[in-house]
């Protein structure tokens, strides 16, 4: 009976570690900090080789967007009902409609609301899935799932809730992004950077960084198609990301006025920059 006793504790101590950890490295994850979670890994894994939570951690720091999206659909696939599976249902959506796959990424992110119900990514989910169908042009179907959703999560914002901001203004710098969503995650600050124009023409409005240049490439023919002048910036770091960007312009409020139009046509993201 002790042994047995013995063998429950340690379980659940097991248990609460292996939580806690995730919790841990999923915050660094969040924050960009992959170096650290990285670094953490082959412990965890010694640890918690076949562990959910560590099966998406190892997805998370990959540098190859494609094995890492193949990762978390592993996860989903064999650990349904895990919240190491809800965060890889969100990665995958999220990782679609950065692509531009609309159809695939709305289909995706409707589980969460569906199947999750104590998750806290239903409004994210819920709102990238009405920004995919948007884009598609597939009022009807956002009508239909708004008014099942709201039904179903009362006390939830399924309408004035922005999941993302339009624009973030901010100052050229290495810009160190999660390779997982493969694609910039906007964010409005509250203050807004100061004006300062080093060149005659600074502003350039920023609609995406891509791990995979042929990713890069495929931002860039399609704005190209209809008539936008185009620069690919390679940016070098622990992760090379090319940095696609509409250039140049001469005040920020045209800046604004090109991202929003990129926004309207295609719905990509975008950020404004002041690049010297």
């Amino acid at each position: 009976m002790i042994y047995r006793f013995s063998i429950l504790v340690l379980l659940i101590f097991l248990s609460s570690i292996a939580g806690q950890d995730f919790s841990t490295y999923k915050q660094l994850i969040d924050e960009g900090k992959m170096g650290e979670v990285h670094k953490s890994l082959p412990y965890l894994k010694s640890q918690y080789p076949e562990h959910p939570f560590v099966l998406y951690l190892t997805a998370s720091v990959s540098t190859d967007g494609d094995e890492a999206i193949k990762q978390f659909r592993d996860i989903i696939e064999n650990h349904p009902g895990t919240l190491a599976g809800e965060l890889s249902i969100m990665k995958v959506g999220e990782y679609l409609y950065s692509q531009g796959l609309y159809t695939q990424a709305s289909e995706q992110l409707k589980i969460i609301p569906l199947n999750y119900p104590d998750s806290k990514n239903i409004e994210n989910a819920v709102h990238l899935m009405k920004k995919s169908y948007f884009a598609t042009g597939e009022q009807d179907s956002v009508d239909k799932y708004i008014d099942i959703f709201s039904k179903k999560y009362p006390k939830l914002n399924f309408t004035d809730y922005n999941y993302y901001s339009s624009v973030l203004l901010q100052r050229e710098k290495p810009i160190v992004e999660g390779i997982i969503k493969d694609s910039i995650e906007i964010v409005k600050p509250d203050i807004l950077v100061e004006e300062v124009k080093l060149v005659e023409k600074p502003w350039v409005v920023q609609v995406g960084a891509f791990g995979d240049k042929k990713n890069a490439d495929i931002i860039v023919e399609r704005l190209e198609s209809v008539g936008y002048d185009i620069e690919v910036i390679e940016n070098p770091g622990e992760i090379t990301l090319y940095l696609v960007q509409i250039v140049r312009f001469a005040t920020i409020e045209k800046a604004i006025n090109i991202g929003e139009k990129v926004n309207d046509q295609f719905g990509i993201e975008f950020r404004i920059i002041e690049r010297n």
